[in-house]
């Protein structure tokens, strides 16, 4: 029993001895999990004869510190680089440790001789407010709220420990002190921060320590100096404290950091005139404004938690915390987007002269044209109501603006396009075609060359399509439009088929047939092989036909009132000499054509030879002002023009597509579009002088490839050389490329050679 009540014995020991040890190493691992910052310092006063024991700042600024620990005791003051008394005791046997302000501006000192705290009175009279039997008074210091602390100047159980004096309830005009706190290490000085926190420096360790929840978190480590004593915080909370050693140094640690944020689109498009609202870490708000830079900026920033509130045009586009803890410049990207609303009709395309009246998320009325690229809005919700010819042609369409959109509004636009035919369904040659609203207004009148015309840009409604031919009403039709539409037009037309014969009935050929419809037109021909003249797409009129050839003469009246209208002439048989030697000099060519296999060859040789418009001849030495001047007779515009020689690019028309490429072959470089094709085609052409054919058709498809790539628009390689072989011809055809050879001379000079 007695074993086992000892082995209890030595369990609990055990546990006592673990619970001290974790208790006694708390403060470490406290340590370790905050580490110590580290502040700028400055050595901003020497003393040359003597110590310096504690220090205080004065609400103007400046610095008193004690001569501890020379007798008699004294405060003095540093004003600019050198000290001045500011007290002195009137006992030569006193000496002055610590030294404090009051938040009333009442100086205290501290006497460890007699172990009192005494307040400077008027004219400088010292009056006891605190006396310890133990004469064991140091360092002293005043919370933000105004109770007197003090620390002792040797340890008492172990370690020093710091005191709070306040009134005693049996006597309250006497202070009796109570224990805060005994950290394990040594004390130099105390002192309170603005946020009402305690601080204790640990003397020969030259360290800071800062008391968090009962226990010692090490603050600033030791720096350049020996020792840390006295110590004070500004009203930023930067340190200033006294070093010990001969002769007395006064530092300061400078705690403040300097913040800058910059604020941002969502691309990064900075934000000028923003308002932001920074709750600092003592829970002060500061209201700022961006600058064109879109910054703000902070010079004298606490350390701590920082929380940043942005709104851009009245609304809310971000909200920030941040843990601040060393200067640092941060680029904060807020909700603001960039919005392109776009009215399209019905077919998708773009509709012109739409106007958009636009609501944006704060509220404001913006009326503006289609395509509308509004940038830098906030987040929210936006509408868009479209109007076309003062009629709103959509539902106002809602848009949640989270993110960069590029948005469509579908409108009741439409798209009328007409096409009118003959009963053959073959499209009828100059056609005037008339469209007409529905009260009546003529809103088209226009001749088709194709037989075809489209109209945009149509509201819903009523219309009436009309086709005049040769002033002649000969087609007509109502169209309820409601969405894009396609009508085709069969015209009450008539055609005559006119067939000439000889007396043994054969087809007589070349006869001449002319036509004159009652409004005055003549059309003219002749018969065919089949001996058939016809004539097609004529209003229902009367004609008067008249038939001849060399001998004889025939003459109609018809009534074109039927879809087709055929006639008959009867022509007396003769034989033509000059007829016949037509017929036999025609029959000689071709056979001279298809016999003879190498006309044929020189004539296909050179159709491949010249694959684009025309080639072309100059005494221009300059290849591109050659080329520049040919592209403007064949109709083409230069949009834009480089030349590449000796290394360097010469811009011959300014341009913003074609891209510098880094080359060392000489060329040209073109991009060129026909304005007379809708849309307007658009290609590259980069041309080279012909030197040797194997490599420059190599290269020449190369630079093709290149500027195809960079720019996303086709590109043709073009060689220029004096004459076209078959054996060039045989070096171009395999390349991926487009590239074909163009020579000097013009097309018509090689037919004459030819």
């Amino acid at each position: 029993m007695m074993w086992q009540k000892s082995k209890k014995c030595l369990s609990l020991v055990l546990i006592i001895e673990i619970l001290v040890s974790v208790i006694a190493f708390f403060p470490f691992v406290n340590t370790v999990c905050c580490p110590p910052l580290k502040p700028k310092s400055t050595l901003i006063y020497s003393r040359p004869n003597g110590r310096i024991g504690s220090i205080t700042l004065l609400s103007s600024g400046q610095l008193l510190f004690t001569n501890y620990p020379t007798k008699p005791g004294k405060i003095l003051l540093i004003n600019q680089s050198y000290e001045i008394e500011y007290y002195t005791t009137g006992f030569s046997t006193r000496d002055y440790f610590g030294v404090a302000v009051s938040p009333q501006g009442e100086i205290h000192i501290s006497v460890p001789a007699t172990g009192q705290i005494f307040k400077i009175g008027p004219n400088k009279v010292e009056i006891a407010v605190f006396g310890w039997a133990t004469k064991n008074v140091g360092s002293i210091a005043f919370a933000p709220n105004g109770t007197l602390f003090m620390a002792e100047t040797i340890p008492t159980e172990g370690y020093q420990s710091i005191y709070r004096l306040e009134p005693d309830p049996s006597s309250p005009s006497v202070l009796r002190a109570i224990k805060v706190f005994t950290p394990q290490q040594a004390i130099g000085g105390i002192a309170f921060n603005s946020k009402g926190e305690l601080f204790y420096s640990d003397g020969p360790k030259g360290r800071l320590w800062k008391v968090v929840n009962g226990t010692s978190q090490l603050y600033v480590d030791k720096g350049s100096w020996s020792t840390m004593y006295g110590i004070a915080f500004d009203p930023l909370d930067n340190v200033y404290f006294c070093d010990w050693s001969s002769p007395g140094n006064i530092y300061y640690l400078d705690f403040t950091i300097s913040l800058t944020y910059q604020f941002l689109s969502n691309k990064n498009i900075p934000l000028n005139g923003a308002t932001v609202s920074v709750k600092l870490p003592n829970n002060t708000v500061l209201q700022q404004t961006t600058n064109s830079t879109g910054h703000v900026s902070l010079s004298k920033a606490f350390q701590g938690s920082y929380e940043l509130s942005v709104k851009w045009q009245g609304v809310s586009v971000g909200q920030f915390t941040y843990d601040e803890t060393a200067s640092i410049s941060r680029k904060l990207q807020c909700n603001v987007y960039d919005l392109k609303i776009t009215a399209k009709d019905s077919q998708g395309q773009q509709l012109e002269n739409c106007t958009l009246n636009i609501q944006l998320p704060n509220g404001t009325a913006v009326k503006t044209s289609s395509p509308a690229s509004l940038i830098l809005l906030p987040a929210g919700i936006v509408t868009a109501a479209p109007t076309y010819k003062n009629v709103q042609v959509a539902e106002p369409y809602t848009i949640n603006l989270t993110t960069n959109l590029d948005v469509s509004i579908s409108c009741q636009v439409h798209s009328l396009s007409v096409e009118v035919t003959d009963s053959g369904m073959t499209l009828l040659n100059n056609p005037l075609i008339q469209v007409f609203s529905a009260d009546g207004t003529l809103i088209a009148n226009q001749t088709s060359t194709s037989g075809k015309l489209t109209l945009k840009g149509l509201l819903n409604g009523r219309y009436t399509v009309a086709v005049n031919l040769r002033q002649l009403r000969v087609a007509e039709t109502e169209v309820n439009l409601n969405s894009s539409q396609t009508v085709v037009l069969r015209a009450n037309l008539s055609k005559i088929v006119l067939t000439a014969k000889d007396i043994f009935g054969s087809p007589v050929q070349g006869v001449n047939v002319q036509v004159t419809l009652s409004d005055g037109s003549i059309f003219s021909g002749t018969t065919n092989e089949s001996g058939v003249y016809t004539l097609t797409q004529l209003p229902m009129v009367n004609a008067q036909i008249l038939v001849y050839s060399e001998n004889e003469r025939k003459e109609f009246s018809v009534n074109l009132n039927e879809p087709t209208v055929e006639l008959s002439a009867t022509f007396t048989f003769s034989s033509n000499v000059k007829t016949w030697l037509t017929i036999g000099l025609s029959a000689f060519l071709v056979v001279l054509v298809l016999v003879i296999p190498k006309t044929r060859h020189s004539l296909v040789k050179l159709i491949r030879a010249i694959p684009i418009e025309v080639s072309f001849e100059t005494e221009e030495k300059n290849l591109a002002t050659m080329y520049s001047r040919f592209l403007s007779t064949v109709g083409l515009q230069i949009e834009e023009a480089k030349e590449t020689t000796d290394e360097e690019t010469r811009i011959i028309v300014e341009g913003k597509v074609l891209p510098s490429l880094q080359t060392r072959e000489e060329h040209a470089v073109f991009l060129v579009s026909d304005n007379n094709v809708m849309p307007s085609r658009k290609e590259i052409r980069v041309v080279k002088q012909l030197r040797e054919i194997k490599t420059d058709s190599v290269t020449l498809s190369k630079l093709a490839y290149a500027y195809s790539q960079a720019t996303g628009i086709k590109a043709y390689g073009i060689l220029i050389c004096d004459k076209v072989t078959d054996n060039m011809l045989n070096n171009i055809k395999d390349l991926k490329g487009e590239v074909v050879l163009m020579q000097r001379q013009t097309i018509q000079a090689m037919l004459e050679t030819s």
